[in-house]
């Protein structure tokens, strides 16, 4: 059970440093939520044309 328990925080850990080195690289918040479209303006269209 030890070793789970070692794993987990370990796992833990990690995805903190990695959302702290994201933030820190790329200046950007890691919780905020964004749109995806914002990034994909030609998607909108495309997503216009299946819906019909």
């Amino acid at each position: 059970m030890y070793n789970k328990r070692n794993w987990a925080l370990a796992g833990f850990v990690y995805v903190a440093l990695v959302m702290v080195a994201y933030g820190a690289i790329t200046g950007e918040d890691p919780f905020e939520r964004g749109d995806f479209h914002d990034h994909h303006p030609q998607s909108e269209t495309e997503h216009g044309e299946h819906s019909s």
